[in-house]
């Protein structure tokens, strides 16, 4: 565990990957606290403190939310293509 300038810790010390110094490190608040699912807001997701950030609780908070924007795109699409064809009456 590596303290950087502005407090935080992280994981990778300089020893660990060539190149790698306490100013580019990537920093993890505490790990293993875990934060609250973006989509049940009621998860605890759990950090490994490698990789990308986890931002669901489980798969099925995952597939709901993927759910819900393609959802979102196609309505966003519905509704611009629905502004495009009333642009083209008007003319």
């Amino acid at each position: 565990m590596v303290t950087l300038g502005d407090g935080t810790s992280s994981f990778v010390s300089d020893d660990m990957v060539p190149g790698m110094t306490e100013t580019n490190a990537l920093p993890v608040e505490d790990p293993g606290r875990g934060e609250v699912c973006v989509w049940c807001g009621e998860g605890e997701v759990r950090q490994t403190g490698v990789g990308r950030r986890r931002r669901y609780c489980s798969a099925a908070c995952r597939q709901a939310a993927y759910s819900q924007r393609r959802i979102n795109e196609a309505v966003a699409a519905a509704l611009a293509e629905r502004e495009h064809q009333e642009r083209e009456q008007e003319m």
